[in-house]
């Protein structure tokens, strides 16, 4: 139906109706011939505005294209606008909108008389160009309408029907120029899509570590992919037939064959691992493997196959092998159980040498039962808080116990080590693997060590014990015989030897009274020593001082030094006088100040030393044993003159050894 207002009465310019109608033909195939050359969609729209308008013999035309999110029609094409407007401006797409009306219902519309238009509004696009009159219709391809063609007149004149005609046959051959236009579109951007693919294709054949061979159904090869003959050195012509067997490894060649041919005879699939020969000589694994496709008689027309490099994987499962290999050894010569429990399902898994630490046969079905009814009730403690920390996933899920099993068979106890390493999902124990080690000898045999090291300390303080009650009894003897003689040269020297045998008899003491046979407690050991002396040269009431640190030396430093002392406290009680009256003394005994030795220091108050004295010209037995047994520890001896008196400084490393 075409929605007209009356016309004015104002007559069309004076053309004759049939040249009118013949010239719009004429523009129309025009048009056509335009559309058929032309591939740009937007200068086939400019187009038929230029020809709406001069057929119609307007000054404006447009082509509006709808905006559905808009609800608008954009000013897509046109002719007689002003400048800016083509592309951006728009027009209402409601059925209040003569464009509008003539997209939604597909009905063209005249109005020739829009300022007294009552059936729709004037658009403002419209009403600024002073358009009096209008005429519109779809454009219509085989698809969803595109738009609308309009014509447009500031002219008082009136469209009618035959208008109508015309601008309908110019829409319809726009909208086939359209449906052309996108089809040829479509077809680049398929032509494209295509090459895109074509060339994704070839890349990834390029890529594929599948390189892809066909044979006919009688088993010979037809064609191979370039990069077959390339990695192999052979022409397509050398391959053909069987000939590519020439390039398989001559170890691998008749199985190769032997395989190939059964595929052939009974249409089954043929898959082999083999090696095959590079061009430069080396052989690397490749797999191959073929499927028949079969025409439509059900025979076998083709052989589709393909080869695929596998070497590093063949490597890397042969290094596997000969590991598991070594494993399996290693296991086998530390006799060593294998367990896998399965913490989700509570499936367990054991080895023929764990069962028969727990007694149980070959085929009996293992249980976390079974496992815990074999621990000794003693050790049941050890076991539970050893899986905890396994099963713990604060933890690493490393675990470690030691335990005792009484096997089922024959109630016999076994010691076990077990190791265990637990794998968690989510935050939750999955699965845990480990090993069982039957260590029953190594226990036993430690349990006798130990107790033969008891019994060698108990010996040893026994032996220390009496050696030191043997020593006391001889400085007993020398005091007896130092009481029985007259000589005073006599009395000093048998003094000195008391002292001596009262120093290492001290040493022993300490021995038999400590816990650990190998050092003595030299600070403690130091101060008794002291009051020995003292007491056994008879002077109790001698001033010494003695300041000496807790300190554990071995026990061949502590014996040496122990007669270092002796002599120098010896020899400051016989020297260090002012008449008749003993000086004070200070024995003092700590670390060194690099913390990694000790200093022994004897001082008193005495006359000190004379002039130039040297201890290694000394002739006195003291002080040739003082500067012998401090070469022996390694120590050095000083010894000064201080404001007060005489100052020996001994100084040495501790031996960790």
């Amino acid at each position: 139906m075409i929605a007209e207002t009356p016309a004015d009465g104002c007559p069309n310019p004076p053309v004759p109706e049939l040249e009118r109608r013949l010239a719009q033909q004429a523009l129309i195939a025009e048009f056509g011939r335009f559309a058929l050359k032309n591939n740009t969609l937007q200068a086939i729209l400019d187009e038929a505005c230029r020809i709406a308008a001069d057929g119609l013999e307007v000054g404006f035309a447009k082509v509006l294209e709808p905006l559905p999110k808009e609800n608008a029609l954009l000013l897509r094409a046109g002719i007689g606008w002003r400048p800016g407007l083509v592309g951006h401006a728009r027009i209402g797409a409601d059925l209040e909108s003569p464009a509008g009306y003539a997209f939604k219902t597909g009905e063209p519309v005249i109005s020739n008389h829009l300022s007294e238009e009552k059936r729709f509004r004037t658009p403002k696009l419209m009403a600024d160009h002073g358009v009096k009159r209008a005429v519109n219709v779809i454009i219509q391809g085989e698809g969803t309408p595109f738009g609308v063609l309009e014509a447009d007149s500031r002219d008082p004149g009136a469209f009618n029907p035959h208008d109508i005609h015309f601008l309908q046959a110019l829409a319809n051959t726009l909208g086939v120029a359209i449906d052309k236009e996108a089809a040829r579109s479509r077809i680049e951007e398929l032509g494209h899509e295509l090459a895109q693919r074509e060339a994704h294709l070839r890349r990834a054949v390029e890529l594929n570590p599948q390189i892809p061979w066909a044979a006919n159904a009688e088993g010979q090869i037809v064609e191979f992919n370039e990069r077959w003959l390339d990695l192999t050195g052979l022409t397509l012509q050398d391959a053909e037939g069987e000939g590519w067997l020439e390039a398989i490894h001559p170890d691998d060649r008749s199985a190769s064959l032997s395989a190939w041919r059964h595929a052939i005879e009974t249409g089954t699939s043929f898959d082999i691992e083999q090696r095959v020969r590079m061009a430069n000589g080396d052989y690397r694994w490749m797999r191959s493997h073929a499927h028949p496709w079969q025409d439509a008689r059900g025979g076998i027309a083709m052989w589709y196959g393909a080869s695929e490099d596998i070497h590093e994987r063949k490597l890397a499962e042969q290094a596997v092998a000969q590991s598991e290999e070594r494993l399996s050894i290693a296991v086998d010569a530390a006799a060593l159980g294998l367990f896998d429990h399965d913490l989700v399902t509570g499936t367990i898994e054991w080895d023929g040498r764990i069962r028969d630490i727990w007694g149980i046969g070959a085929e009996e079905p293992v249980s976390f039962a079974t496992f815990a009814d074999g621990i000794h009730p003693e050790d049941q403690a050890a076991m539970q808080a050893a899986l905890d920390q396994a099963l713990d996933s604060q933890g690493d899920g490393r675990s470690a116990a030691q335990y005792r099993v009484l096997r089922r068979s024959d109630k016999d106890t076994r010691w076990v080590a077990a190791y265990g390493r637990t794998t968690f999902a989510e935050g939750r124990p999955v699965r845990l693997v480990g090993i069982v080690q039957d260590v029953t000898t190594h226990v036993v045999a430690e349990e006798r060590l130990r107790r033969a090291l008891a019994d060698k300390d108990l010996l040893s303080r026994e032996i220390d014990h009496r050696i030191k009650n043997s020593l006391s009894m001889v400085g007993g003897l020398l005091r007896m015989q130092e009481r029985a003689v007259s000589s005073r040269e006599a009395k000093d020297a048998l003094a000195e030897a008391s002292t001596r045998v009262l120093s290492v008899a001290r040493i022993h003491e300490q021995l038999y009274r400590s816990a650990n046979m190998d050092t003595v407690e030299f600070g403690g050991y130091l101060q008794r020593l002291t009051e020995d002396i003292a007491s056994s040269l008879g002077s109790g009431n001698a001033q010494i001082t003695v300041e000496a640190m807790t300190m554990l030396l071995p026990i061949d430093q502590a014996l040496p030094l122990g007669l270092i002392a002796s002599e120098l406290l010896t020899n400051a009680l016989k020297h260090a006088r002012r008449g008749d009256e003993p000086v004070p003394i200070q024995v003092h005994f700590g670390p060194s100040q690099d913390k990694g030795g000790y200093t022994l220091v004897v001082a008193d108050h005495g006359r000190g030393l004379p002039e130039g004295f040297d201890m290694r010209s000394q002739a006195g037995l003291g002080m040739r044993l003082i500067v012998s047994l401090s070469s022996q520890l390694d120590a050095t001896v000083e010894a000064i003159n201080t404001a007060q008196g005489a100052q020996f400084t001994v100084s040495a490393e501790v031996e960790t050894a």
